[in-house]
């Protein structure tokens, strides 16, 4: 069966055939506005990536999944029980954010990105679903991660595949299967680590936690992380773990073993003992497949599944 948590499973709510009935209004309506979005939808202004701040606000704990595909490594945060063959990164959220309860969902908040438009709707609806249990994740959609605001051109695999799209990207369209191009938005991540996620404002009494970042971004990753070295954002992460796409970039002079080596020189803490950053080596592509992945959790309030 496909679980969602319940609204008893969230600290100091109660649950009753009220409650349930009321949560279950809740999502049906989140949903209904979900379906006025289609892949055929005009991308937001790019201006409008500017006007972020203050959305983490109260956030104690932050996971940034750059490159959502369907919202899996989100899931399995907020829906760890569901994913019991992706121990790595279940330890990992473990080790930063708590244990697996209903208090770590209520204090920890995910933000990923997700630049092609026909994921759209399942990341909309995974999202509708945690908000209308107070979680608070949220997924930019039509929206890839650079170094610059403005927009791009999006080269992506036909997302009717088990795949589920995986080797979309704005730096190379060098694969066969690489079959649509879209105009999408574009994010420059180190201003929002910077505007938003260090500068989050706390309620009075808590301390800002801990920020976990998973960086797969087909290629783009080579001038991402130049980019947040330059700017010193990169130290606003407690732990990231990335996933080179080294074939991307055999013949540029920005290629795996040249940015690998300016990360090692850059976190050597001999040289550099304020940045407190750590990389782990870690690839979890666990459950990214349609055929292995849980049904979306609103199929058990709405009973209807996604197609």
């Amino acid at each position: 069966s496909n679980w969602i948590p319940r609204p008893d499973h969230i600290v100091g709510v109660a649950s009753d055939a009220r409650t349930d009935q009321v949560m279950f209004s809740r999502v049906v309506c989140l949903l209904a506005a979900v379906e006025a979005f289609s892949v055929a939808a005009p991308i937001a202004d790019p201006s409008l990536v500017h006007a972020l701040a203050g959305s983490a606000d109260g956030c104690e704990h932050v996971y940034l999944d750059c490159g959502s595909n369907i919202g899996v490594q989100v899931r399995k945060l907020y829906e760890p029980s569901m994913y019991p063959k992706a121990r790595q990164v279940r330890d990992l959220f473990r080790r930063y954010f708590g244990e697996e309860d209903a208090a770590r969902s209520a204090r920890t908040c995910a933000f990923g990105w997700e630049p092609n438009p026909r994921l759209e709707t399942r990341l909309r609806k995974t999202q509708a679903a945690y908000n209308a249990l107070g979680w608070r994740a949220h997924f930019y959609t039509r929206t890839a991660l650079s170094t610059f605001d403005g927009t791009a051109v999006l080269n992506a695999e036909n997302a009717q595949t088990d795949r589920h799209a995986w080797a979309s990207s704005i730096t190379h369209a060098t694969l066969s299967t690489m079959n649509e191009t879209f105009t999408v938005a574009t994010l420059n991540l180190a201003s929002f680590l910077e505007k938003v996620i260090a500068d989050r404002v706390m309620p009075s009494g808590l301390e800002i936690g801990k920020v976990v970042m998973k960086l797969d971004v087909e290629g783009e990753e080579y001038k991402i992380i130049p980019h947040l070295i330059e700017t010193r954002a990169l130290c606003v992460i407690d732990v990231i773990f990335i996933e080179w796409h080294a074939r991307y970039v055999r013949q540029s002079s920005m290629n795996l073993p040249v940015v690998k080596a300016q990360l090692d020189a850059f976190l050597n803490r001999t040289t550099n003992p304020s940045c407190k950053t750590q990389v782990v080596n870690l690839d979890d592509e666990s459950y990214g497949r349609a055929r292995e992945n849980p049904g979306l959790p609103v199929w058990t309030l709405s009973r209807t599944p996604y197609r």
